[in-house]
């Protein structure tokens, strides 16, 4: 019985490329904070357009806040269809499986 080596399993005392896989955790730290900063703008669109100020009354109040989740469920939509965009480098850093799981989620009513 013989044993060979596979040339791709490093040798002891050389290095492991660890280039891809933190390429792949910028790339998902990037998404998160994209997706963060796309809601943190729509939050100020609705403050800039005078949301906090129509909370004095409650007709106003809960028209205002009708205003600010339809703008943060446009805002989420928006992501849900980029997720099944198959973007190259998320697609790589995710998983098509990941994002497929992810993209369901928040329209079924189980979520894992």
């Amino acid at each position: 019985m013989s044993i060979t080596l596979d040339p791709r399993v490093p040798r002891h005392g050389s290095r492991i490329d660890t280039r891809p896989a933190r390429t792949d955790a910028a790339v998902r730290h990037l998404a998160g904070t994209l997706v963060a900063a796309s809601l943190v703008v729509v939050t100020y669109l609705w403050l800039a357009g005078g949301g906090i100020q129509a909370l004095a009354s409650w007709a106003d109040g809960l028209t205002s806040l009708g205003r600010w989740t339809g703008l943060l469920a446009a805002d989420l939509l928006l992501v849900q269809v980029l997720l099944m965009a198959r973007i190259p480098p998320l697609e790589r850093a995710v998983g098509q499986d990941r994002l497929a799981r992810v993209h369901r989620s928040p329209g079924s009513a189980r979520s894992r």
